[in-house]
């Protein structure tokens, strides 16, 4: 499969907010959730309803360290200060150099679908 084809059918991940934000074609790797936010803004990152694609070890080895040193740590930040409505369609999304994620409740009432990916 080609990187167009992965970014294309969105990497085979089978969480995270996908359908509103195809993945560009120089994504190298990428990782989707579904996350349970409490109304406080908590998040739980169930690991069984999460996905992840790397195009090599090593790209996937630096977008897992940017994944969880920076763009979690980034996003946790900006749902306590939002606390967005759960059964909002708000959408967040932040850009760390390469580094993207994006997320939204998608009027879950209960969820936020994440969808993080590295660009080349």
């Amino acid at each position: 499969m080609t990187a167009e084809e992965a970014t294309t059918t969105f990497l085979g991940l089978g969480y995270g907010a996908m359908a509103a934000f195809p993945l560009p074609p120089t994504t190298v790797a990428a990782w989707g959730a579904r996350a349970i936010m409490d109304r406080r803004g908590m998040l739980d990152i169930v690991p069984d309803r999460t996905d992840y694609w790397a195009k090599s070890e090593k790209a996937g080895r630096k977008f897992l360290a940017g994944l969880d040193k920076k763009l979690l740590v980034k996003l946790r930040k900006q749902i306590l200060t939002l606390l967005p409505d759960p059964s909002s369609d708000v959408i967040i999304k932040i850009d760390v150099d390469a580094l993207h994620i994006v997320a939204s409740p998608q009027r879950s009432c209960g969820y936020l679908y994440i969808t993080a990916w590295m660009e080349d």
